[in-house]
């Protein structure tokens, strides 16, 4: 359909306006549970298993698939969060304890709402707006990791735990309010797709990436890069704290400098590149890298918020790309367990590299160990940029002329 006619469909309207009000309430979550957790227990150790509660269910849901687990709607579980956070914010706000299994909880039902929301976005986009939609989403999903943080670390200052949580609770209760309508067969599976086990499910999405060039190698290189993200996660807070003593405020802004970079990449960064995002995948990680080490390296804080901008403007090209990708070369009906897969990847090496940075915490200093995470991350970049080159077919440069992996072609 033009672009015009798919815009003024009116569940791609729900899902728009309350794309940003569900990423904003998310990443004031965030900043809450780790600055929380930290100023209760003074220990990047506990920080960590914080971030690990929101993980780990990931992990469950990408092996899983995220239609399982009760509720077929976007908007019933967002309603769930509703329930969940706004109790939180009676019964968990001061025991670090409570935090962490409330993060475990939303963690969940976040974990099920981002494959189901990227599936529907893919499946109710023609093939020629893809590009243009995907952006949207980035652009979408980037206002509110902007507001999220810069919010979250203000409410901190000035508001108890337990009201701030309530506010997300009531956030997401727009959100709840605007999702009502998507209808409820397009969320889960496509039209007329059969239900497949866990396991069949798992292993079609296994193949597809195996069988597909870019996502095999993107997917090998985003999965090393979020191994390292982690000495991002913890490290920002304790930068924060220790050495730029910028205090919750700071955290906040920092955070959502590098969500308004990512809105600039959006707007300016993506459109350079529309045609050749595969290439530029690898370059957006190799900027991220450049911007781990110079924030780890940055004595004041107004260098680490520019080296923030600089390191952040290339970040929306990886999803554009790999949704991109996805939408274009994979048949409909295996979408949402590829999207699935590919939480389930990050998650697990998330879990793990909590655990290598905790660690490296123990060992080292914060700043080092985000100057050597960035480092590796950029020589990672370098080498994925290689091995693509290497390995790409001759039309790989244009999705007009991809094939489609079907889902009948796996069945065998």
């Amino acid at each position: 359909m033009p672009s015009h006619a798919w815009w003024r469909h009116l569940g791609a309207q729900r899902f728009f306006i309350g794309l940003p009000l569900y990423y904003m309430a998310e990443n004031m979550w965030t900043i809450v549970l780790l600055w929380r957790v930290l100023k209760l227990t003074h220990s990047p150790v506990w920080m960590a298993w914080g971030v690990a509660a929101q993980t780990i269910p990931m992990v469950v849901v990408g092996i899983w698939g995220a239609h399982r687990g009760g509720g077929k709607t976007l908007s019933y579980l967002v309603g769930a969060q509703v329930l969940a956070m706004g109790s939180g914010g009676w019964l968990a706000p001061g025991q670090a304890i409570g935090l962490i299994v409330l993060a475990a909880l939303n963690g969940w039902l976040y974990a099920r709402v981002i494959p189901s929301a990227q599936a529907y976005l893919m499946r109710t986009t023609s093939d020629p707006h893809l590009s243009r939609a995907s952006a949207r989403y980035e652009l979408g999903s980037r206002v509110g990791v902007l507001l999220g943080p810069v919010v979250g670390g203000a409410s901190l200052v000035v508001l108890p735990v337990g009201w701030i949580l309530t506010v997300i609770a009531v956030l997401w209760a727009a959100v709840w309010w605007t999702w009502r309508g998507i209808p409820q067969d397009l969320v889960t599976r496509a039209p007329g797709a059969q239900e497949k086990t866990t396991w069949s499910g798992f292993h079609q999405a296994v193949t597809v990436v195996a069988r597909d060039r870019f996502l095999g190698t993107a997917l090998v290189i985003r999965g090393m890069n979020n191994l390292l993200w982690p000495a991002f996660t913890l490290a920002i807070p304790l930068l924060s704290l220790e050495v730029w003593h910028a205090g919750a405020g700071g955290f906040g802004v920092l955070r959502s400098v590098w969500g308004l970079s990512t809105i600039l990449g959006t707007l300016v960064v993506v459109p350079l590149f529309v045609n050749r995002l595969q290439s530029v995948y690898f370059l957006s990680w190799l900027v991220s890298g450049i911007g781990f080490f110079a924030i780890a390296v940055s004595p004041l804080y107004a260098w680490a918020l520019a080296a923030s901008v600089i390191g952040a403007l290339g970040s929306p090209l990886v999803h554009v790309a790999l949704d991109t990708h996805i939408g274009r070369h994979i048949d409909k009906d295996l979408q949402g367990r590829l999207f699935a897969l590919q939480q389930f990847i990050m998650s697990v090496l998330n879990v793990m590299g909590l655990g290598l940075v905790s660690w490296g915490l123990e060992v080292t200093t914060p700043g080092t160990l985000l100057a050597t995470a960035g480092i590796i991350m950029m020589m990672a970049a370098l080498f994925g940029l290689f091995w693509w080159w290497r390995v790409r077919p001759p039309a790989a440069t244009s999705y007009g002329q991809a094939s489609v992996i079907d889902a009948g072609e796996l069945d065998g």
